[in-house]
């Protein structure tokens, strides 16, 4: 059966220490260990502390684009105004519908001399 120190799949695990080993090899090897996860440790709170600034600005100009959506929208008298660039509004609907629906229907003109 393997040993702990075989089974261990940590990157930065301790050496398993050798019998002639003494303390104070035993005691640099985990300060170096120390030392070195702390560094790792710092810069992961720099890296997490950038990323919170940097959600925090994007949701400030989320909330700026919703508020100002807000008061556009309050604004505007019809679904048309909100959305400029989009045909809503019945002469710019007839004016595509025209374009696209092929050519106007025929009209009977006896049906027009009746009246």
């Amino acid at each position: 059966m393997a040993s702990y120190y075989q089974q261990s799949h940590e990157i930065n695990r301790m050496p398993r220490p050798h019998p002639r080993w003494n303390n104070h090899l035993i005691s640099q090897a985990m300060d170096s260990l120390n030392t070195k996860l702390y560094l790792q440790n710092c810069y992961m709170l720099k890296e997490n502390e950038r990323l919170r600034k940097a959600a925090v600005l994007l949701n400030q100009e989320n909330q700026a684009l919703l508020s100002e959506l807000k008061h556009r929208l309050a604004r505007s008298p019809s679904p048309a105004a909100a959305a400029p660039g989009v045909a809503n509004d019945s002469k710019n609907a007839a004016a595509a519908a025209g374009r696209h629906a092929g050519p106007p229907p025929v009209q009977d003109k006896s049906a027009s001399k009746s009246k």
